[in-house]
């Protein structure tokens, strides 16, 4: 995990996680340094954290990462994939894994909206695998023959 300081009235302050900045109110000419950067840069510059910044209608910079987005990680659906998988003996349910597996790793890296995305692709797949479940559910005596 990324660790960002911030110097701000004259203090170093630090050091926070990137999904930490947007509730720090740090704005694009905050100085922030992380490791990987040869000095203190501009947010608004830095690589890491320009992505956070957009520009309105009028011209203005404003944060486009809010405070809630930052404190609230998607649901993953782990623990269905992995039960559905086990339980139901389908291997359609390993699709469910990978994709859960991607919304915290998505999420840790800001990436917000790929987060929401994976964490809905992995719902359905869950969805799916459990009907598929279910339709298998009456074949399942050939097993034992």
């Amino acid at each position: 995990m990324q660790k960002v300081w911030i110097h701000r009235d004259g203090v170093q302050q630090g050091p926070f996680s990137l999904a930490e900045l947007p509730a720090l109110g740090i704005t694009t000419d905050t100085m922030i340094w992380y490791e990987g950067l040869a000095a203190w840069t501009q947010a608004g510059k830095a690589p890491l954290t320009a992505a956070m910044f957009s520009t309105d209608e009028a011209g203005n910079v404003v944060a486009r990462v809010t405070v809630e987005e930052t404190r609230k990680c998607p649901p993953t659906y782990l623990m269905w994939s992995i039960l559905l998988t086990i339980c139901c003996c389908n291997p359609v349910g390993i699709i469910p894994i990978i994709l859960g597996s991607t919304v915290s790793s998505k999420f840790r890296s800001m990436d917000f909206e790929g987060a929401r995305k994976a964490s809905e692709q992995t719902e359905w797949a869950v969805i799916i695998t459990f009907v598929l479940g279910l339709m298998m559910l009456p074949f399942s005596w050939i097993i034992y023959l």
